[in-house]
């Protein structure tokens, strides 16, 4: 990431123009610390600017407010069938599920494929795949299989070349994309921005 950075600076051409020039801006998610008890409860005590984004957004301006929803962290791996029932039946006015990103095990394709089907089905809500997709080869067993609706590409995970082949295959197959990052230093979140940019094809 660094040299391909220093090289594009060295000839005055942004990153997002290396990868196909398609936008120069993207829009992003924000991560808020949450606690799953009888409901979502979204914790912006400490964070008071997010708190009047989100009171402006919907109650001002009258926006519908998208949630990216996960299963990560302290929560535990459950089964496919417990994690479909995970957040997705709460009820916030003027929000909306609008992407489910779960980590089954991490070969566990019949899992993957049954929350999926489970999710899907009963909410009507987009899966996508994370931790299960390392590589290319797994990136066309959740193709090949119909087990995700979504594959999210991290580069730190599988690298500049394997997140290129990802999206290749990707885009020919019609299965969207989305990216994100790890605990990564600015010129490497900067780098997979200016990537998602340059493809516009992640959603």
């Amino acid at each position: 990431m660094t040299l391909t950075d220093a090289a594009t600076k060295s000839i005055s051409v942004p990153l997002w123009r290396l990868f196909g020039a398609a936008s120069d801006s993207i829009t992003t998610e924000i991560t808020v610390q949450c606690i799953l008890g009888d409901s979502l409860i979204i914790l912006v005590i400490d964070n008071f600017i997010l708190f009047l984004s989100v009171f402006y957004y919907t109650f001002v301006l009258q926006k519908q407010l998208l949630f990216l929803c996960e299963k990560w962290g302290r929560i535990p791996i459950v089964s496919p069938a417990e994690a479909a029932e995970l957040g997705i039946g709460f009820k916030v006015p003027k929000t909306r599920i609008q992407n489910f990103k779960v980590e089954v095990h991490r070969d566990d394709w019949e899992g993957l494929g049954h929350f999926t089907h489970i999710v899907k089905g009963k909410y009507g809500v987009c899966v996508a795949a994370d931790e299960s997709c390392h590589n290319l080869v797994d990136a066309k067993i959740i193709i090949t299989g119909n087990l995700a609706d979504v594959v999210n590409i991290k580069l730190a995970k599988v690298g500049i070349v394997g997140g290129l082949e990802i999206i290749v295959e990707a885009r020919t197959s019609g299965l969207d994309l989305m990216i994100g990052g790890m605990v990564e230093t600015r010129l490497a979140m900067g780098f997979t921005g200016h990537l998602a940019a340059g493809f516009g094809c992640f959603k």
